[in-house]
Protein backbone atom coordinates (compact mmCIF):
# COMPACT_ATOMS: atom_id res chain seq x y z
CA UNK A 1 0.00 0.00 0.00
CA UNK A 2 1.44 3.10 -0.98
CA UNK A 3 1.58 6.05 1.82
CA UNK A 4 -0.09 9.35 0.95
CA UNK A 5 2.03 12.36 1.94
CA UNK A 6 -0.55 12.94 5.32
CA UNK A 7 0.04 9.25 6.49
CA UNK A 8 3.95 9.80 5.64
CA UNK A 9 3.95 12.88 8.11
CA UNK A 10 3.01 10.83 10.89
CA UNK A 11 6.17 8.11 10.67
CA UNK A 12 8.26 10.83 9.39
CA UNK A 13 9.61 13.98 10.84
CA UNK A 14 12.24 15.02 8.56
CA UNK A 15 16.25 15.68 9.55
CA UNK A 16 17.16 19.53 9.17
CA UNK A 17 17.75 21.36 6.13
CA UNK A 18 20.77 19.77 3.76
CA UNK A 19 23.74 21.86 4.11
CA UNK A 20 24.01 24.63 2.40
CA UNK A 21 20.34 25.32 1.98
CA UNK A 22 20.24 28.09 3.79
CA UNK A 23 22.36 30.16 1.08
CA UNK A 24 20.20 28.92 -1.70
CA UNK A 25 16.97 29.52 -3.09
CA UNK A 26 14.35 26.43 -2.85
CA UNK A 27 13.60 26.43 -6.40
CA UNK A 28 14.50 27.72 -9.59
CA UNK A 29 13.90 31.21 -10.37
CA UNK A 30 11.02 31.43 -13.06
CA UNK A 31 13.65 33.20 -15.82
CA UNK A 32 16.08 31.23 -14.82
CA UNK A 33 13.98 27.90 -15.67
CA UNK A 34 12.31 29.49 -18.76
CA UNK A 35 16.28 30.14 -20.24
CA UNK A 36 17.10 25.97 -19.30
CA UNK A 37 17.14 23.86 -21.96
CA UNK A 38 19.26 21.10 -21.96
CA UNK A 39 19.25 19.10 -18.22
CA UNK A 40 21.66 16.03 -17.32
CA UNK A 41 21.01 14.18 -13.99
CA UNK A 42 23.54 12.68 -11.38
CA UNK A 43 21.64 10.10 -9.20
CA UNK A 44 24.06 8.99 -6.36
CA UNK A 45 21.39 7.96 -4.32
CA UNK A 46 21.33 3.79 -5.70
CA UNK A 47 24.68 2.34 -4.08
CA UNK A 48 23.32 0.64 -1.11
CA UNK A 49 19.93 -0.48 0.47
CA UNK A 50 19.85 0.80 3.55
CA UNK A 51 17.85 -1.02 6.53
CA UNK A 52 16.40 0.31 9.81
CA UNK A 53 15.25 -1.61 12.59
CA UNK A 54 13.85 0.40 15.19
CA UNK A 55 12.34 -1.81 18.82
CA UNK A 56 10.66 -1.04 21.77
CA UNK A 57 14.19 -0.53 22.87
CA UNK A 58 17.19 1.32 21.99
CA UNK A 59 19.51 -1.14 22.72
CA UNK A 60 18.01 -3.45 19.98
CA UNK A 61 17.92 -0.65 16.92
CA UNK A 62 20.08 -1.36 14.27
CA UNK A 63 21.11 -0.60 11.20
CA UNK A 64 22.71 -2.18 8.41
CA UNK A 65 23.23 -2.03 3.68
CA UNK A 66 23.27 -4.21 0.85
CA UNK A 67 25.43 -3.21 -2.18
CA UNK A 68 22.44 -2.15 -4.77
CA UNK A 69 24.60 -0.87 -7.85
CA UNK A 70 23.39 -4.00 -9.58
CA UNK A 71 19.47 -3.12 -9.37
CA UNK A 72 19.78 0.04 -11.45
CA UNK A 73 18.72 2.54 -9.02
CA UNK A 74 20.49 5.59 -10.17
CA UNK A 75 19.93 4.62 -13.70
CA UNK A 76 16.06 4.75 -13.01
CA UNK A 77 16.34 7.68 -10.96
CA UNK A 78 17.71 9.29 -14.16
CA UNK A 79 15.03 7.73 -16.30
CA UNK A 80 12.49 8.88 -14.18
CA UNK A 81 13.45 12.77 -13.98
CA UNK A 82 13.45 12.51 -17.77
CA UNK A 83 10.01 11.06 -18.33
CA UNK A 84 8.43 13.90 -15.82
CA UNK A 85 10.09 16.53 -17.66
CA UNK A 86 9.66 15.62 -21.53
CA UNK A 87 8.18 18.49 -23.07
CA UNK A 88 9.64 20.97 -21.01
CA UNK A 89 13.43 20.03 -20.96
CA UNK A 90 15.45 18.31 -23.37
CA UNK A 91 17.17 15.62 -20.68
CA UNK A 92 20.30 14.59 -21.87
CA UNK A 93 22.48 11.48 -20.27
CA UNK A 94 25.44 12.05 -18.65
CA UNK A 95 28.31 9.97 -17.98
CA UNK A 96 29.95 9.89 -14.64
CA UNK A 97 31.85 7.99 -12.32
CA UNK A 98 29.70 7.50 -8.86
CA UNK A 99 33.27 7.76 -6.89
CA UNK A 100 34.18 11.10 -7.81
CA UNK A 101 30.72 12.50 -6.45
CA UNK A 102 31.34 10.48 -3.44
CA UNK A 103 30.35 12.18 0.23
CA UNK A 104 33.96 13.00 0.45
CA UNK A 105 34.84 14.37 -2.97
CA UNK A 106 32.09 16.46 -3.72
CA UNK A 107 30.38 20.17 -1.29
CA UNK A 108 26.29 20.73 -2.71
CA UNK A 109 27.52 24.26 -2.55
CA UNK A 110 29.45 27.07 -4.40
CA UNK A 111 31.99 27.28 -2.10
CA UNK A 112 34.19 24.92 0.66
CA UNK A 113 34.32 25.94 4.25
CA UNK A 114 37.49 24.25 6.80
CA UNK A 115 35.06 21.20 7.58
CA UNK A 116 34.26 20.57 3.81
CA UNK A 117 36.55 17.76 2.43
CA UNK A 118 35.10 17.78 -0.96
CA UNK A 119 35.07 20.29 -4.03
CA UNK A 120 32.34 22.69 -4.82
CA UNK A 121 29.55 20.17 -6.90
CA UNK A 122 30.00 22.76 -10.10
CA UNK A 123 33.68 22.39 -10.24
CA UNK A 124 33.05 18.44 -10.41
CA UNK A 125 30.49 18.27 -12.99
CA UNK A 126 32.95 20.33 -15.07
CA UNK A 127 36.06 18.05 -14.01
CA UNK A 128 34.33 14.60 -14.09
CA UNK A 129 30.90 14.51 -15.85
CA UNK A 130 30.56 13.81 -19.82
CA UNK A 131 29.38 16.23 -21.27
CA UNK A 132 30.04 19.12 -19.01
CA UNK A 133 28.23 22.06 -20.41
CA UNK A 134 24.31 21.31 -20.54
CA UNK A 135 22.75 24.11 -19.30
CA UNK A 136 21.97 22.58 -15.49
CA UNK A 137 22.33 19.25 -13.64
CA UNK A 138 19.73 17.93 -11.49
CA UNK A 139 21.82 15.98 -8.47
CA UNK A 140 19.89 13.57 -6.32
CA UNK A 141 21.87 12.64 -3.43
CA UNK A 142 20.42 10.63 -0.14
CA UNK A 143 17.97 12.63 2.59
CA UNK A 144 17.29 11.41 5.81
CA UNK A 145 14.60 11.71 8.81
CA UNK A 146 13.96 11.39 12.20
CA UNK A 147 11.47 8.14 12.53
CA UNK A 148 8.41 9.59 14.74
CA UNK A 149 9.57 10.31 18.05
CA UNK A 150 12.78 7.53 18.28
CA UNK A 151 16.47 8.66 17.95
CA UNK A 152 16.34 6.37 14.90
CA UNK A 153 17.24 7.86 11.32
CA UNK A 154 15.89 6.55 8.38
CA UNK A 155 17.73 7.74 5.03
CA UNK A 156 18.27 7.09 0.90
CA UNK A 157 16.54 3.85 -0.21
CA UNK A 158 15.96 0.80 1.25
CA UNK A 159 13.32 -0.48 3.93
CA UNK A 160 12.19 0.36 7.48
CA UNK A 161 10.92 -2.40 10.61
CA UNK A 162 9.23 -0.81 12.91
CA UNK A 163 8.37 -2.53 16.06
CA UNK A 164 4.63 -1.95 17.75
CA UNK A 165 3.40 -3.82 20.67
CA UNK A 166 2.16 -6.97 19.46
CA UNK A 167 3.13 -6.67 15.78
CA UNK A 168 5.56 -5.05 13.18
CA UNK A 169 5.09 -2.72 10.69
CA UNK A 170 7.56 -3.02 7.20
CA UNK A 171 8.04 0.12 4.84
CA UNK A 172 10.12 0.96 1.45
CA UNK A 173 11.54 4.35 1.74
CA UNK A 174 13.26 6.88 -1.22
CA UNK A 175 14.32 9.78 0.56
CA UNK A 176 16.71 12.19 -1.31
CA UNK A 177 17.61 15.89 -2.19
CA UNK A 178 17.72 17.39 -5.49
CA UNK A 179 20.20 20.19 -6.46
CA UNK A 180 20.28 22.47 -9.24
CA UNK A 181 23.61 23.54 -10.62
CA UNK A 182 24.04 26.20 -13.41
CA UNK A 183 25.92 24.41 -16.03
CA UNK A 184 27.86 26.95 -17.13
CA UNK A 185 28.68 28.87 -14.70
CA UNK A 186 29.21 26.09 -11.97
CA UNK A 187 26.35 27.78 -9.51
CA UNK A 188 24.07 26.16 -7.13
CA UNK A 189 20.70 27.67 -8.17
CA UNK A 190 18.15 25.79 -5.93
CA UNK A 191 18.49 22.79 -3.72
CA UNK A 192 15.21 21.07 -1.44
CA UNK A 193 14.22 22.44 1.23
CA UNK A 194 12.92 19.35 2.87
CA UNK A 195 14.32 15.71 1.51
CA UNK A 196 11.62 14.54 -0.97
CA UNK A 197 9.92 10.86 0.27
CA UNK A 198 8.18 8.00 -1.26
CA UNK A 199 7.48 5.20 0.43
CA UNK A 200 5.13 1.83 0.65
CA UNK A 201 3.81 -0.61 3.70
CA UNK A 202 4.83 -4.27 2.72
CA UNK A 203 4.59 -7.30 4.39
CA UNK A 204 7.20 -9.27 6.32
CA UNK A 205 8.21 -11.17 3.56
CA UNK A 206 10.27 -8.44 2.29
CA UNK A 207 12.87 -7.75 5.55
CA UNK A 208 15.84 -9.41 5.45
CA UNK A 209 16.11 -11.21 9.14
CA UNK A 210 19.65 -12.36 8.74
CA UNK A 211 21.21 -9.50 7.35
CA UNK A 212 24.78 -11.49 6.97
CA UNK A 213 22.88 -13.74 3.90
CA UNK A 214 20.38 -11.56 2.53
CA UNK A 215 19.26 -13.60 -0.78
CA UNK A 216 19.96 -11.68 -4.63
CA UNK A 217 16.10 -12.03 -5.15
CA UNK A 218 14.67 -10.66 -1.91
CA UNK A 219 17.10 -7.69 -2.25
CA UNK A 220 15.95 -7.17 -5.99
CA UNK A 221 12.40 -7.31 -4.64
CA UNK A 222 12.78 -4.48 -2.15
CA UNK A 223 14.89 -2.51 -4.79
CA UNK A 224 11.71 -3.08 -7.29
CA UNK A 225 9.56 -1.60 -4.80
CA UNK A 226 11.96 1.75 -4.31
CA UNK A 227 11.87 2.26 -7.61
CA UNK A 228 7.98 3.10 -7.37
CA UNK A 229 8.69 4.76 -4.35
CA UNK A 230 10.83 6.86 -6.46
CA UNK A 231 8.90 7.12 -9.26
CA UNK A 232 5.74 8.18 -7.15
CA UNK A 233 7.90 11.01 -5.29
CA UNK A 234 9.57 12.64 -7.95
CA UNK A 235 6.87 14.71 -9.67
CA UNK A 236 6.21 16.43 -6.73
CA UNK A 237 10.21 16.90 -5.75
CA UNK A 238 10.37 18.93 -9.32
CA UNK A 239 7.22 20.52 -8.80
CA UNK A 240 9.07 22.38 -5.75
CA UNK A 241 12.10 22.94 -7.57
CA UNK A 242 9.77 25.02 -10.19
CA UNK A 243 10.60 22.49 -12.73
CA UNK A 244 7.40 20.99 -13.58
CA UNK A 245 3.97 22.92 -13.34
Amino acid sequence: MALTHAAAALVLVFAGALAGCATHPSEVAPEAASKLKTLGVISLIGGTLKFEQLSMTAFSNEQFEYPAKQFGLDAFTAETIKKDLAGRYDVIPVKFDPADFADDKITLSDTTSTFDSGEPIGAVIRAKASPNTLDAYIIVTDGAGQIGNSNQIQSGVGMRRQHRLLWHDYFTHAIYYLTVVDGHSGKVIAQSMNPAWGGTEVDESYWPFDEDNIPAAQAQKIAETNKKDIADSMPDALKALNLLQ
